[in-house]
């Protein structure tokens, strides 16, 4: 009776799919997750520990850097496996292909600000500490903002072009606005060098 009931649930239909698809679909996320976790566990606790014995902090930035990002990428692999289980339209699938590409915009733009961050902190950093110069010190943080701005600002254009907007009008007007901030931070900066 209770197979039965089963087999009943996974025939009906949500939004004219069988209940087997998503339950298919769902399944694949998790189970992609669940292996993902399982990866970032070894990468922490394993290679990370190998990393530590090497001489260079290089490979000790790109193994903590890929560590949750890595979790990501794998369950975008089981969304985009997961939803062709679920037989879309042609514009469904559209949508759902646009959806893994921002979902990947995402992640590279979340790795490369991890990436970027341990590099100034790593490396950067420890040069300004010799420095007598105060000036380093200042700037650094604002070094690390402005990447982590200009990360943000190129992956949401991307995204943005992803979803047919025109991006040129907006990089013109950025283009300008930069330019003017430019202009009006020459004196300021002629003044504090």
């Amino acid at each position: 009776m209770v197979m039965e009931l089963l087999n009943n649930i996974l025939a009906s239909e949500i939004l004219g799919r069988e209940v087997w698809r998503f339950v298919i679909f769902l399944g694949i996320i998790l189970a992609t997750a669940i292996i993902g976790k399982i990866l970032h566990f070894i990468i922490k606790n394993i290679v990370h520990k190998f990393a530590e014995k090497t001489e260079t902090k290089f490979d000790d930035i790109i193994v903590g850097s890929f560590g949750s990002p890595f979790i990501w990428f794998i369950s975008i692999i089981g969304f985009y496996v997961g939803y062709g289980y679920l037989n879309l339209s042609e514009s469904a699938l559209k949508v759902f292909s646009n959806i893994t590409q921002v979902l990947i915009i995402i992640g590279v733009a979340w790795l490369m600000i991890r990436f970027l961050d341990d590099i100034i902190k790593h490396y950067l950093l420890p040069l300004t500490a010799r420095t007598k110069s105060d000036l380093d010190d200042h700037l650094v943080p604002i070094i690390r903002k402005l990447v982590r701005i200009f990360i943000v600002i190129i992956a949401g254009l991307m995204i943005l072009d992803k979803f047919g907007y025109n991006i040129n009008s907006i990089l013109a007007g950025l283009g300008l606005g930069g330019l003017a901030f430019a202009l009006a931070a020459k004196d300021l900066l002629a003044n504090l060098f």
